[in-house]
């Protein structure tokens, strides 16, 4: 224990003087002055044995085992002060959490953050009713180790389970979060840290930083347009103090998806806005950065036109290669047709000279055959009508007279 924390603790003690509490303080608190604390211990020992229903005997013998390194029994005995202690008396609790404290830093710059430290921050943290402040300075001691932050992550964790935080998220919860937060990115646990973030953002809508941060998470996993959005709403309700770090944080969303003057823009801003030089060094390398980079892909957007120009070129004149190529197949395809449609003509040429040859020849025959006719027209006998009509006279006669006969019988 330091001489300080030691006759701080003394001193509150020599404060209750009533009864015989002033014989006894004064002959402990000799003892204890001269460090002759196994005697002041046997002192205030025998004086619980004659008087065990004084408290402060209590708080002297846990005090005498401290400094004995019994920090266990030391704690036990001062609870028990607490516990016996009906008049609500401010020095023993007082006197227990800078014991803790004390003990609780001296483990902190060895290091051994054991079940036995978490056990001794659990008690303390309940006798100082959860007090974020205490926490947060903790931290700051633990962090400053470099040893990682799985112990500040549980610290955290456990403060946020035990306190109110379930029925009441106050003020503090959310400290308590955006630090855990934090140390959730540290070590890219980014989903663990996005969950914290959002629960913050429900209860304070209107947080900057919080939407920032949520920003550069969402960002970092892949979801750009989340973040654009996130640092959309921070820029909006964004003032004078935070306008720099709003306009670059839309430059970085606006280059993540590749909307590269948009970017420049916004760039261009922040390093307006940012009078004291703050982000100079920044926005310069990622604006130098940016045009680099957009220099590059309009150098790469006209190679790749030229490229497409002379690909477009050679497809349409193999293209036309290919049409020409497809005529010369239509032509000679034709010129065949052609040559077969006029061997058919020349064939049927030969078929009507034949078939025109023989009608000929029986038009000849005919022609003769009908002469040969008017020449027996020419020559039958002049009587002959006359000599037909009349045996057709008879005929007809006859036929009458044979039915004229038939009929008589």
């Amino acid at each position: 224990m330091s001489r300080v924390l030691k006759q701080s603790l003394i001193q509150e003690l020599l404060k209750d003087e009533t009864d015989d509490n002033f014989s006894i303080n004064g002959i402990w608190h000799s003892l204890v002055n001269s460090q002759e604390y196994h005697q002041a211990y046997e002192f205030a020992n025998d004086q619980q044995k004659q008087y065990p229903q004084k408290i402060l005997i209590y708080c002297c013998l846990g005090i005498n085992n401290y400094q004995m390194n019994k920090t266990h029994d030391s704690l036990n005995l001062l609870k028990l002060t607490l516990q016996l202690d009906k008049t609500n008396n401010k020095t023993y609790p007082k006197i227990l959490k800078s014991i803790y404290l004390n003990e609780i830093n001296t483990l902190i710059e060895k290091t051994q953050f054991n079940n036995y430290y978490f056990d001794l921050l659990d008690d303390f943290l309940e006798l100082t009713d959860y007090r974020w402040g205490i926490i947060e300075n903790l931290l700051s001691k633990i962090v400053a180790k470099h040893i990682g932050f799985k112990y500040p992550i549980k610290i955290i964790t456990d403060y946020i389970e035990k306190s109110s935080y379930k029925t009441n998220l106050n003020k503090d919860h959310l400290k308590a979060l955006y630090y855990r937060s934090l140390f959730y990115y540290k070590i890219k646990e980014k989903e663990l840290a996005l969950l914290d973030l959002q629960q913050i953002e429900k209860q304070q809508p209107h947080n900057n930083m919080v939407l920032l941060f949520l920003a550069k998470i969402n960002e970092e996993i892949g979801n750009y347009k989340k973040g654009l959005l996130y640092n959309k709403r921070a820029y909006k309700i964004g003032n004078n103090s935070t306008i720099t770090q709003n306009n670059l944080a839309l430059a970085r969303s606006y280059n993540f998806l590749k909307k590269y003057e948009k970017s420049k823009l916004y760039y261009e801003q922040a390093k307006e806005y940012d009078t004291n030089h703050q982000f100079k060094e920044t926005i310069n390398v990622e604006l130098t950065q940016l045009t680099e980079l957009y220099t590059l892909i309009q150098k790469n957007n006209q190679k790749k036109q030229s490229e497409l120009r002379n690909t477009n070129f050679t497809q349409e004149i193999n293209q036309l290669l290919e049409e020409q190529k497809n005529l010369e197949l239509i032509q000679d395809k034709i010129k065949e047709e052609l040559q077969d449609k006029k061997k058919s003509i020349e064939e049927l040429n030969i078929k009507f000279t034949k078939t025109s040859v023989k009608y000929l020849e029986l038009l000849k025959k005919n022609k003769t055959t009908i002469n040969s006719l008017k020449k027996i027209e020419t020559n039958r006998d002049p009587n002959f009508d006359r000599l037909k009509k009349l045996s057709k006279k008879k005929l007809k006669s006859k036929k009458h007279k044979i039915k004229k006969i038939l009929k008589q019988y």
